[in-house]
């Protein structure tokens, strides 16, 4: 199965081709409006006696250019309006909905079951915590992912989903849904849904300018003179209409063209992901049985080229963005039997697992590592779970809400070094409450008594949080965290990564645009280089080794300078072949000593997070 690196491609190729697609179409519109108003100019003034030589005189050419201009302007504007609005608010589409965000002190136990499933799968495939949603209105069965990144993606599921699937089940159609993610569709689902919305627009208001017209009366007017300026009117609407209905069922077989192909991919690496072809299998069934997909919200047709099933009523297999049911089980696994509506339970065979990256450290280790990116190992989910319940029984749980934020990550920023923490400790009492520092103490020493759940890992589940606290709430929070970081004036590597990935995620990062430059970069690997426990010659040599990756050279250690906000904050503009070389280089400076240890592999995660790539399933 290909890599993340290649379906990122394939993606970002896919979404190319929506927009060039979408102009074509848009031109071959443009040439129609030039025509069919030119035509009609033309006869109107034949019908009033004025003799027209020529349809191609330039003052009729020229007036059929400007309406013909100004309806692709329009497309165009409802098409970047759309788009845009995707990008500055990544949960329009949940919120446009009605959905209900689910949090982790949900009392509800579906919902809880729903919110540590999607967690496991974040923790497992080394990406953000998505925000999670239901439709409560929603008895069909039907999920979807909305979003722009992986970074700040959004799984909804509706609450029919959540009262049929079994836990294996759901967590199949979560993980089918994170194969989305990882693959870069949510992306060019964009352009998707943004062509769909422009033409449907259009549509929606020549049928509403043709409903008006008609209620009016006008064409029934007295004179002739007004009936016929009525009629025109009807006349126009009705072309607006036809053109916005065209353009709707174009824009329905452009989603066909790249969607029906995504979905198989996103139902494979569901399967790569659980290792149970059986669970989504029979996820499946229980839609096409009886259990159904389709929504009642009128946005139920704008979104359906991005849900696990068809959300339509009726689909012509034309222009059908979803393969049929049946066809998606085949492909999953041919071998499933049925017995009446539940099949019967086989996991994935041993050759799939074939993929599964092995423990052992040699010198191909980066390179099988990057090959598993965006691909969950066997035990990456069971680990993730551990982790998940590592967290409930340490009652850490009890501080992922906005009220206990605060103090969390306080907590995760204090020092293991007593003579730090004292000071650390009493700059607490002097810029928060007395009762913010005491939580920020407990929260520490369970954070201390359960060391086997990285630190990272807490952040991740407290992303869908930050934006719930209050601008003063979180201002201050920004300003402490550097004061704890900074407070011995040796900011650590390790220091600096975990304060800036909570910075992120809180107030977002700083610094100058741009790709990083080659003094960003030799900065980067040599900061990552020491945190490895060997000797300064050990960080020396996998500097080098690594250096040697990405820069096709070997350079020497000499503690180059750097801004690590700057750095970081560069890193997603990089493009997706240099990002594969760094991940390449980085592995092999957490890994040249044959020793991963904690604060490597969590450093490794932020910088991923960073390049806004999922990290690849590395263990400690």
């Amino acid at each position: 199965m290909s890599h993340f690196f290649e379906n990122q491609k394939i993606a970002k190729a896919k979404s190319r081709n929506i927009i060039l697609v979408f102009l074509v179409f848009l031109t071959l519109q443009f040439v129609a409006v030039y025509y069919l108003v030119n035509l009609y100019f033309n006869s109107s003034l034949s019908a009033e006696g004025y003799q027209v030589a020529d349809q191609s005189e330039p003052v009729f050419n020229y007036l059929a250019l400007k309406v013909a201009a100004g309806f692709a302007v329009v497309i165009s504007v409802l098409f970047l309006f759309k788009r845009m609005s995707f990008f500055s608010n990544p949960s329009s589409i949940p919120d446009s909905m009605s959905a209900t965000q689910v949090s982790s002190s949900s009392e509800d136990p579906e919902e809880q079951t729903y919110y540590n499933v999607v967690s496991e799968m974040a923790l497992a495939s080394g990406i953000p915590m998505p925000k999670v949603y239901v439709l409560k209105h929603e008895e069909a069965i039907n999920a979807f992912t909305s979003g722009y990144n992986h970074q700040n993606a959004n799984i909804v599921v509706t609450q029919g989903a959540l009262e049929h699937f079994t836990r294996d089940e759901l967590q199949a159609v979560v993980a089918h849904e994170f194969g989305h993610i990882v693959s870069g569709d949510v992306r060019a689902n964009i352009n998707l849904l943004a062509v769909y919305f422009s033409f449907s627009a259009i549509f929606i208001v020549g049928m509403r300018f043709f409903e008006v017209i008609a209620r009016t009366g006008r064409y029934r007017g007295r004179s002739s003179k007004k009936g016929d300026g009525a009629s025109q009117l009807m006349l126009i609407a009705l072309a607006i209409v036809v053109l916005g209905a065209v353009g709707a069922f174009v824009s329905r077989i452009i989603s066909a063209m790249f969607s029906r192909q995504r979905e198989y991919l996103a139902d494979a690496l569901s399967v790569q992901f659980t290792r149970y072809p059986a669970a989504l299998g029979s996820a499946l069934a229980k839609i096409r049985d009886g259990g159904g997909s389709v929504l009642k919200d009128v946005r139920g047709a704008e979104v359906s080229a991005i849900c696990f099933s068809s959300s339509l009523k009726w689909m012509s297999s034309v222009y059908d963005t979803h393969p049929s049911i049946d066809s998606r089980i085949k492909k999953i696994d041919p071998a499933f039997v049925k017995v009446g509506s539940s099949f019967k339970k086989r996991i994935i065979d041993a050759e799939l697992k074939k993929e599964n990256i092995k423990a052992a450290m040699d010198a191909e280790k980066s390179v099988q590592y990057l090959a598993t990116m965006g691909m969950l190992t066997e035990g990456d989910i069971s680990n993730a779970e551990q982790s998940i319940e590592a967290v409930k029984r340490s009652h850490l749980n009890d501080y992922l809400n906005p009220h206990n934020l605060e103090p969390l990550v306080y907590a995760l920023l204090l020092d293991d070094d007593a003579i730090h923490l004292t000071e650390q400790k009493e700059l607490l009492f002097t810029e928060v409450s007395d009762e913010i520092s005491r939580k920020a103490l407990l929260a520490y020493d369970v954070i201390q008594k359960n060391t086997k759940v990285p630190k990272t890992a807490v952040v991740e589940l407290l992303i869908p949080l930050f934006e719930q606290v209050s601008a003063s709430v979180s201002m201050r929070l920004l300003n402490t965290s550097r004061l704890l970081v900074e407070l011995d004036e040796e900011v650590t590597a390790y220091e600096s990564f975990l304060y800036l990935f909570i910075k992120k995620y809180n107030f977002g990062l700083e610094g100058e645009g741009g790709r990083p430059s080659p003094t960003d970069l030799v900065y980067l690997i040599d900061q990552m280089s020491r945190l490895n426990s060997g000797s300064s010659e050990v960080t020396e040599n996998s500097f080098k080794a690594a250096s040697e990756i990405y820069f096709g050279k070997e350079l020497s250690a000499s503690k180059p300078s750097g801004n690590m906000e700057k750095v970081l904050n560069r890193l997603p503009n990089m493009k997706l072949e240099d990002k594969e070389r760094l991940i390449k280089a980085l592995l092999k400076a957490i890994t040249f000593d044959e020793h991963l240890n904690k604060k490597e592999f969590e450093c490794f995660r932020i910088v991923c997070d960073a390049l806004e790539v999922p990290a690849p399933p590395i263990k400690i």
